[in-house]
């Protein structure tokens, strides 16, 4: 197997990482207990437009990240941060839970 890398890879020609921004990290119940995981992604989506200057409206996909359900909307967390960050209803949105996102690959 020489030359060949070990495990699993994949590739594509037509996928951009745009920009990377991360909610902070704190306790479960710490200082972000209050806060919304849906409006802190959205807050980092956002961010992430403004760093880049992408425009919502060239986004092909949303995929978030989250740890756990926090709060009785994050079922919907995916969709709420596209939308609320002006990226057109009909693109498609996932959702990688549970992976400790973003540091590992969800």
């Amino acid at each position: 197997m020489a030359g060949k890398p070990a495990g699993l890879t994949a590739s594509w020609s037509d996928v951009w990482l745009l920009d990377g921004v991360r909610t902070p990290f704190a306790d479960y119940n710490g200082a972000l207990a209050r806060v919304s995981p849906t409006d802190l992604g959205i807050k980092a989506a956002r961010e992430v437009f403004a760093r880049s200057g992408v425009s919502p409206r060239d986004v092909g996909a949303v995929i978030t990240g989250s740890m756990a359900q926090a709060s009785f909307d994050t079922y919907c967390l995916p969709r709420h941060v596209a939308l609320y960050s002006d990226v057109p209803i009909e693109v498609p949105h996932t959702w990688c839970s549970g992976c400790a996102a973003p540091a590992s690959k969800c």
